[in-house]
């Protein structure tokens, strides 16, 4: 294989750029009609829609100071992927902001008529107000940006100069970035997620949302890398870095898993009011199914097909494991954050169904366009050889 040919920037065929429009235009129709219909569901989705493709970019970037700040080599030769995912935040941080118009369709505390009903509402008021959300939210998704950029500068540069220097500086930018990711994902996780039940808390919700967002991730970087594979893009992946992303799945599935449970069965044992109002809500009408099944699709069908070793190194079933476990980070969202405003009934329909089509239309042709900007293979890295030569 000639290296060069293997390092030139890459073009997509544009041949499935019609179905993809159909998808956003679908997406953009959905919410127009669904503002018009019912507000308030369609801001769930809307914000669940957001929070998902957000925490994407954001896990992405987590998984590549992950590598650095560890010394990974092998995952150098599919390091393209997460940092092509990991750019996708900026047009999302916007969509994201736009979440401020919908704040009182959303959120009881964002309600003055509400507050005044309410005496822990009130007690909360000088950290749950519409003014302080949203600069907040505005401060962390900045952060995000600015580390995106960051790690996209040096790996640019390493593209041109090489050597050790870019590769060390991206490693001190993943110390500090750990540290902000850990703090910005804490506060966003109460802000955006758990503030809808504004009655109920959980001291380990921020690493249950973490642990879904980062499965979500790890399952994005893994269907990507295996069908720039089948493309015939990437073909230096070997059948052993699909192996190591399906471990990387297998685990932290198995870490939703733990905190699903630990959270559910604590606050279940602990029997406080204010702690099971929240399990109250996802136990009745039709959330009850969807609550389980949310259990089904995220821990035991990928923990049981993942579990034999050559599972793991099977790429086709590797990639179905990743295409359930995207509709699944979608579910947990959904029983995550539908239950606090709708409360009665859950309802996934066609406003729902296109909206996520629309935004995963977006991602798509976002992410082609960040993958077509920057050679596949980033053979200027210190370590490349490694990871090409990587074996189990």
């Amino acid at each position: 294989m000639n290296p060069k040919m293997e390092s030139q920037q890459i073009k997509f065929s544009d041949d499935n750029n019609k179905v993809i429009f159909g998808f956003i235009v679908a997406g953009v129709l959905a919410l127009v009609f669904g503002w018009i219909q019912d507000a308030k569901r369609t801001w769930i989705v809307f914000l669940l829609t957001n929070v998902y493709f957000v925490t994407l970019a954001v896990s992405a970037l987590f998984f590549i100071a992950l590598q650095y700040i560890t010394g990974s080599r092998w995952s150098i030769i599919l390091r393209r992927v997460p940092e092509a995912i990991s750019r996708t935040i900026v047009p999302f941080s916007l969509s994201m902001l736009t979440v401020f118009f919908g704040a009182h369709s959303l959120y009881h505390w964002a309600d003055e008529h509400e507050v005044q009903k309410d005496k822990l509402l009130q007690a909360k008021a000088g950290y749950l107000n519409v003014p302080f959300f949203f600069v907040r939210m505005a401060i962390i998704l900045g952060l995000w940006v600015i580390f995106s950029k960051l790690f996209y500068r040096f790996s640019k540069k390493e593209d041109v100069h090489g050597g050790e220097l870019y590769h060390q500086k991206s490693v001190q930018v993943s110390v500090i970035f750990i540290i902000v990711f850990a703090v910005s994902i804490s506060i966003s996780s109460f802000d955006w997620i758990m503030s809808l039940d504004p009655h109920w808390f959980s001291t380990i919700f921020a690493i249950y949302n973490f642990s879904g967002m980062f499965v979500n991730a790890l399952a994005v970087i893994t269907l990507v890398s295996i069908l720039l594979l089948e493309m015939g893009k990437l073909p230096m992946l070997k059948e052993d870095h699909i192996h190591d992303l399906g471990k990387l799945i297998f685990a932290f599935t198995f870490f939703w898993a733990y905190i699903w449970y630990s959270q559910y069965v604590l606050i279940w044992y602990g029997n406080i009011p204010e702690e099971t109002v929240y399990y109250v809500d996802r136990s009745l009408y039709d959330w009850n199914w969807l609550f389980y099944f949310n259990f089904i699709v995220n821990f035991v069908i990928p923990f049981f097909v993942l579990l034999p070793r050559s599972m793991k190194r099977n790429s086709a079933m590797v990639k179905r494991v990743c295409i359930l476990l995207l509709v699944g980070r979608w579910l947990d969202l959904y029983v995550m954050v539908a239950p606090g405003v709708l409360h009665d009934h859950a309802n996934i329909g066609l406003i729902e169904v296109f909206v996520a089509l629309g935004f995963g239309g977006t991602f798509i042709l976002l992410l082609k366009k960040q993958l077509s900007k920057m050679p596949l293979v980033p053979f200027q890295s210190p370590y490349i050889e490694d990871s090409i030569h990587h074996h189990q």
